[in-house]
């Protein structure tokens, strides 16, 4: 059996940018994933800024799954107390830090699906590690 066209027509709707963060993330056919993104609508066909305050109040679940090396450095900057559970993500682990270097400018957006950072996380951490004031994502709601 053939599998359905990779990438749909929805994710073919999104803006180009969104299309490669998209196929960068899932670059093959999944069913449950086609499924799931069916159900996406785009607030916005242009990146939008996002408080890392706000970021905060619904991805603790994401530093939790970060190393706790990284959590120390954010724990600090935002006065908060977040101890890591379970790494989840073990590839490339020291991509944090580094991204943490770059300049804010150089990254591009995340994907933030129902105010949870879904794509982009290390992007995400680099961010809080920076201090930065918050951090452009494509946000998207599920009907």
């Amino acid at each position: 059996m053939k599998s359905p066209k990779w990438p749909s027509e929805k994710v073919l709707s999104f803006p180009k940018k969104l299309q490669e963060e998209i196929l960068d993330e899932i670059p093959k056919y999944d069913k449950d994933f086609d499924e799931y993104i069916n159900t996406w609508k785009l607030e916005s066909d242009e990146p939008v800024f996002v408080l890392n305050e706000e970021i905060l109040k619904n991805n603790i679940d994401l530093l939790e799954r970060t190393p706790q090396k990284y959590n120390d450095i954010i724990n600090i900057n935002w006065g908060i107390n977040v101890k890591t559970i379970k790494i989840v993500d073990t590839h490339d682990l020291e991509r944090y830090g580094r991204y943490a270097k770059m300049p804010k400018e150089t990254a591009p957006p995340s994907v933030m699906i129902d105010n949870s950072i879904s794509f982009g996380s290390a992007r995400c951490i680099a961010s809080l590690m920076r201090k930065d004031d918050g951090l452009w994502v494509w946000k998207i709601k599920t009907k």
